[in-house]
């Protein structure tokens, strides 16, 4: 599948397309093209006054998970940093109990091959 993001300003310092206006073309999950170019694609993102960077990171999340996953659990915290802009986040060792051993990390860890946002947990 091809998205087509039109006309974001790019925040790249180093960059030859930095705070320019491009249309950037996604293939397979990867950036295919940058430039002026109206390219081909399945799906077209208006992104006329909006800003397109490299993820973001959070340094202090609060989860639940393990321990407190009706409050919230991983699933839901990746989604909502997804959704701001996040691709890692460092997990706060708030968890009941705290997470400190090697299981409770691995836990954590597990997925990040496989998600957009990756897990760094903080250790007390």
């Amino acid at each position: 599948m091809k998205i087509l993001i039109q006309s974001a300003k790019i925040i790249a310092k180093g960059s030859p397309h930095h705070l320019k206006k491009r249309n950037v073309l996604i293939s397979s999950g990867r950036i295919a093209e940058i430039g002026d170019k109206n390219y081909q694609a399945d799906k077209v993102i208006d992104a006329d006054g909006m800003i397109l960077s490299a993820g973001w990171l959070d340094l202090g999340a609060y989860v639940g998970d393990p321990g407190l996953e009706h409050k919230e659990d991983l699933g839901s915290i990746a989604k909502a940093a997804a959704a701001g802009g996040f691709t890692e986040i460092a997990l706060l060792p708030n968890t009941h109990p705290a997470v400190q051993t090697k299981n409770e990390i691995s836990y954590i860890t597990q997925g990040n091959n496989n998600r957009l946002v990756q897990f760094i947990p903080w250790l007390p």
